[in-house]
């Protein structure tokens, strides 16, 4: 409980993140974090973006190696409806298919540019190099290019469908909110 500013700050972690790719399927984790917020069967990702506008708010999603989270951020008066709009993407999201290639490429991308990169080239060959490559902590968040490429749609859903549960997941809520606040929301 924070209360020098009206604002509700939340964030679902999950402990699955890329040391839970499967072999082969490095980036996994973080592809299927970064698709949570392209639509749910009630919202496609405009409608998700201009409600949070309207609401003031803010949802990210993301990746890193041993846990994937959804984070948002209100007004305390819209802590309810933004903190609704949170639950509905990592409990119901569509991965719509042709978000999943724009997703795909966007990630390509960045891997890509990643290459560009001496700082982020570095840390891909010092992870492979002190882990090895089949070890979990072998590779980025980000994946590579050949196994990111060969990630189904199917494989997205999977992936979200065992790691995003109650019993793998730890939801902090901060700000001006009680503790009996928190707990009805």
């Amino acid at each position: 409980e924070q209360k020098a500013l009206p604002i509700v700050a939340g964030q679902l972690v999950v402990r699955s993140g890329s040391a839970s790719d499967p072999s082969g399927k490095a980036g996994l984790a973080g592809f299927t974090a970064a698709m949570l917020d392209e639509g749910t069967s009630k919202r496609d990702a405009l409608q998700i973006a201009q409600q949070l506008e309207a609401l003031g708010g803010s949802l990210g999603t993301g990746s890193g190696t041993d846990g994937s989270f959804i984070n948002w951020r209100s007004l305390k008066t819209q802590a309810t409806s933004v903190t609704g709009l949170a639950a509905d993407v990592v409990l119901d999201p569509s991965f719509p298919a042709t978000d999943v290639e724009r997703v795909r490429n966007d990630r390509l991308t960045s891997i890509l540019q990643q290459k560009d990169s001496p700082f982020q080239t570095a840390f891909r060959v010092l992870y492979s190099a002190m882990y090895g490559e089949k070890h979990p902590y072998g590779h980025v968040a980000l994946g590579n290019d050949d196994e990111v490429k060969t990630i189904s749609r199917d494989e997205l859903v999977n992936f979200w469908r065992t790691s995003y549960g109650p019993q793998n997941a730890a939801l902090v809520l901060a700000g001006d909110i009680s503790m009996d606040e928190a707990k009805s929301l």
